[in-house]
């Protein structure tokens, strides 16, 4: 049980060390002049991709058989279907500093769906110490961000984006009992390649074309972009998330969310040379310190 919990933890800081890190890439890319819709379809189209060739060659193995893969459905089209539309969405309509606070509330929901469905029980101090963590959040994204817009669609799209993810934690912990990690990304990087790869066509095919997209893969610097949101924040990512949520559970890894926060501020800091203010150091100490105070200690009681 303890190394299930040890592999959980490992998993959790994994994936959103992927994640936070993914937010330098996908500014990259979109940098260079590629719309949403057509970085989204490339993603999801090399992960597939990639995922197939290592199933062909045995390093994966998926084996549905037997195992109702019309389960999957509601899996993948809340994630990454639903939270990639509203996280998009609901970004461009509203500010920077609504986005951040409103994402960071995702470990608090977790807990909340947790306990109505799962019967996760949490302790007083294991709540108290994620609402640290989405404290230190709220901070730097409310100290450093920009005014806010108050666009009630925007706003109700974020809180879809959040619903999303907690409510894709939930299905991952059930889904678990007879889906491995890699059966349930496959299906995820199948699906996004449909519905975004459908997009990004018709995007491309009212965009330029053909040789507009030939030039957005002719540049090294989106192809290595393009390769760590396709390999790493898609595959790896998504495989260590699922194996988090089935050692620590839908509310503990959720715990973790906010640590992308951290990583992505230190990126910005070490590869865009951002400036570096004392709110950054103060909101990722308490995210730290939350994070850590949520998973002391055994798990929820159920």
């Amino acid at each position: 049980m303890k190394e299930r919990r040890l592999t959980g933890i490992a998993a959790a800081i994994g994936s959103n060390l992927i994640f936070g890190l993914s937010f330098l890439f996908s500014r990259t890319a979109l940098t260079r002049g590629v719309p949403v819709a057509t970085l989204l379809g490339l993603r999801f189209f090399v992960a597939f991709l990639a995922m197939t060739l290592l199933i062909a060659f045995g390093v994966f193995r998926v084996d549905y058989r037997g195992k109702r893969p019309v389960r999957l459905l509601s899996l993948v089209l809340i994630q990454p279907v639903l939270y990639f539309l509203c996280e998009t969405f609901g970004i461009q309509m509203t500010s920077s500093s609504e986005a951040g606070i409103i994402i960071a509330l995702l470990p608090i929901v977790s807990v909340l769906l947790s306990a109505l469905f799962l019967r996760e029980r949490p302790t007083g101090g294991r709540v108290a110490f994620v609402l640290l963590s989405i404290a230190g959040a709220v901070l730097i994204v409310v100290v450093s961000g920009s005014r806010p817009s108050f666009n009630l669609l925007g706003t109700v799209l974020l809180f879809g984006a959040v619903l999303s993810a907690a409510v894709f934690n939930l299905l991952s912990r059930h889904l678990s009992e007879s889906f491995t990690a890699v059966e349930m990304t496959y299906a995820m990087m199948a699906t996004g390649t449909v519905v975004f790869g459908g997009a990004a066509v018709y995007g491309t095919a009212t965009g330029g074309g053909l040789p507009v997209l030939l030039g957005y893969l002719a540049d090294p610097v989106f192809l290595a972009a393009l390769g760590y949101l396709g390999l790493l924040s898609s595959v790896a990512a998504f495989i260590l998330l699922h194996r988090a949520v089935e050692g620590l559970g839908a509310a503990r890894t959720a715990s973790f969310a906010n640590l992308a926060t951290v990583v992505s501020i230190a990126a910005g800091t070490l590869v865009l040379h951002e400036s570096l203010a004392w709110y950054h150091f103060v909101g990722s100490a308490l995210i730290l310190v939350g994070v850590w105070g949520a998973n002391r200690g055994r798990a929820p009681k159920t």
